[in-house]
């Protein structure tokens, strides 16, 4: 879901505040070249067809957040 949240840093910051200490943390999101390619999420219900907004976050927006936010980042 981070790739619908504008704020990346406010929103780390209160992940990292909440987390137990030596918790850890697996982010997972489309793939940034994804959301450049133009995929969205979008979902039906019936009421409608509902198209989520998408920030388009870089990798290097994600490791800056979370390395600003405190936190160790690891890449597998």
């Amino acid at each position: 879901m981070l790739c619908h949240v504008e704020n990346l840093a406010s929103l780390l910051l209160e992940v990292y505040r909440i987390l137990r200490p030596g918790g850890h943390i697996i982010v997972t999101d489309f793939h940034p070249e994804i959301i450049a390619a133009g995929w969205r999420t979008q979902f039906t219900n019936t009421d409608g067809t509902y198209l989520l907004p998408t920030v388009g976050h870089t990798r290097d927006h994600y490791l800056i957040a979370l390395r600003d936010a405190g936190f160790q980042t690891y890449m597998v």
